[in-house]
């Protein structure tokens, strides 16, 4: 291990360590009910000794897959919990508004009641994200 690390460039071969952990990172949680499958033929006859809810009724031939229908149930719940969490995760842009931006001002100089009116302001140019980011000119 030592000397792998002592022969990486600190740029260049660094990032590439960094992005292949974290890509097999990705492919070890993606990898979730293939675990699970091969944990349960490596240790199949301790979890039909020990584990199963029916060794008790060798007849029906379950050889542990209650177990097993157990696990990938569960595995599957913890998915359907992170892809609910996902839905419920937001992003938030920050755009700076200025005070005078937020009322109409039509609506001042009636004597009403002042209007939220932000929509109305997205539209134009000026105060879009768009008017920010402009690419770069060349001379």
């Amino acid at each position: 291990m030592v000397v792998v690390l002592r022969k990486l460039k600190p740029n260049k071969d660094l990032k590439k360590v960094i992005i292949i952990f974290f890509a097999m990172l990705m492919l070890v949680q993606s990898l979730g009910k293939v675990w699970i499958m091969v944990a349960y033929q490596i240790n199949k006859a301790y979890i039909e000794a020990n584990l199963c809810e029916n060794k008790d009724k060798p007849l029906m031939g379950c050889a542990g897959k209650c177990y097993l229908k157990k696990q990938l149930a569960k595995e599957q719940n913890a998915v359907k919990q992170l892809q609910e969490t996902l839905k419920e995760f937001s992003v938030f842009v920050h755009h700076q508004i200025n005070d005078n931006q937020w009322f109409s001002t039509s609506n001042l100089f009636l004597g009403t009641k002042p209007s939220l009116n932000v929509f109305y302001w997205a539209f134009y140019a000026e105060y879009s994200l768009e008017a920010v980011f402009r690419p770069p000119a060349f001379r």
